[in-house]
């Protein structure tokens, strides 16, 4: 009985193995084609290659941002639509 339980207990071991090198290889290309669809977005082809890297938040970024989005309340054609309706 002892020799089974451990047979059987190999071949679920074994298969939640097969079950987690499926699951990284899915994720390995989920990766890729976030990649290629970011290329594709940023209308370059979709084979290059490039890492990702976190961005800083940065203040200096802040106050040109916050002016970006003054600017763009004033001269965006949705907001000059909305006002003369």
């Amino acid at each position: 009985r002892a020799g089974i339980a451990a047979k059987i207990d190999l071949q679920r071991l074994q298969a939640q193995q097969a079950s987690a090198e499926a699951e990284v290889l899915s994720a390995k290309n989920g990766v890729k084609l976030a990649k290629q669809a970011l290329n594709l977005a940023l209308a370059r082809p979709i084979e290059t290659e490039f890492d990702v890297a976190e961005v800083s938040d940065d203040v200096s970024i802040r106050g040109e941002y916050e002016r970006l989005i003054e600017a763009a309340e004033v001269i965006r054609p949705e907001v000059r639509s909305l006002q003369s309706n």
